[in-house]
């Protein structure tokens, strides 16, 4: 007697360029212990560096698809979505890498409960203890140094170090009345396909934290629940782009500019869920104000939504 096939995950993974850095991710996903998965990757890249390293792999759980041209970071995230497929997706930026269980454990958690959305995990910051250069790929077992980032989530109370199942409800208001960003914005996250691709469909870009967050939330606010592993299951490699300095005023606009763009997308969904509207107005007026009193490129914008929001 034939077993049941396992749930099919696809992982598609945006890229441009960075080869090593890539590698390194393709690797760590196609190491991983779970039977039934396939990985689409959509190149950006000016060069062939990308299609040649898959070409050398003749793995068949690999699909490579090159843009015509360079659609840019956002256009390139799009596209993954537009294709999310399987019975789960996860769409998995090329600077993560995956420990050997952590699709099998998504799985799991998922398959557990059918009304959970999207499983979770969250990553150690990895810093290499050797400089990536496409010239030289690292061979062997990946050295490094780990640390863990604050997530607010758990800062909030919402979750720990242990696996749960939790509602999607309270961290949603904390979104909305207080500005508490998520620590699942949607991406290293397994998606279950038959939710998402009931979502309302909405534009997607990328290009700061705060626009990252339009999507996440986008994806989380629809849900009932949320799945949580305790364990961490993914590295995020230190790199060049990440130890950047962000624009921080410009993220911090962009992201209170978020909540009010959802909630104005959605506000006939959130009545009729039960939101507290003037709670939402409230913290935008409060978020906004707040940005005013920076006095920076922001300020003006800042002090004109304020009053837009300003309690009557």
């Amino acid at each position: 007697m034939s077993l049941p096939s396992r749930p099919l995950v696809r992982v598609l993974i945006p890229t441009y360029e960075r080869l090593a850095l890539f590698n390194l991710c393709l690797e760590s996903v196609l190491k991983n212990t779970y039977e039934n998965f396939e990985i689409w990757v959509f190149d950006n890249s000016a060069t062939r560096n990308i299609e040649t390293l898959i070409a050398r792999k003749a793995d068949p759980r690999i699909t490579y698809h090159r843009n015509q041209s360079n659609i840019g970071a956002s256009g390139n995230y799009r596209k993954c979505f537009a294709n999310a497929g399987g019975d789960y997706f996860i769409v998995l930026t090329s600077d993560i890498l995956f420990h050997p269980t952590m699709i099998a454990e998504h799985v799991a958690l998922a398959e557990s409960d059918p009304s959970i959305a999207i499983v979770f995990s969250l990553a150690y910051n990895l810093q290499l203890s050797v400089e990536l250069t496409d010239s030289v790929m690292p061979q062997g077992p990946i050295k490094g140094t780990r640390s863990i980032g604050p997530s607010s989530w758990i800062q909030q109370g919402f979750m720990s170090d242990q696996a749960v199942v939790l509602p999607l409800r309270p961290m949603m208001e904390a979104y909305f009345y207080r500005g508490v960003h998520p620590s699942c914005t949607g991406f290293e996250s397994l998606i279950r396909t038959e939710y998402y691709k009931a979502l309302p469909q909405q534009e997607f870009q990328y290009g700061s934290n705060g626009e990252e967050y339009r999507h996440g939330i986008g994806l989380l606010m629809f849900g009932d629940k949320v799945g949580y592993l305790g364990n961490r299951l993914k590295d995020a490699i230190v790199h060049g782009n990440r130890m950047a300095k962000p624009n921080r005023a410009y993220i911090e606009f962009e992201k209170v500019r978020v909540i009010e763009e959802l909630a104005e997308t959605h506000l006939r969904f959130l009545a009729m869920q039960g939101y507290d509207l003037r709670q939402i107005h409230s913290h935008l007026h409060d978020a906004y104000t707040r940005l005013t009193a920076q006095n920076n490129e922001f300020s003006a914008t800042a002090r004109t939504l304020s009053l837009k929001y300003a309690p009557h």
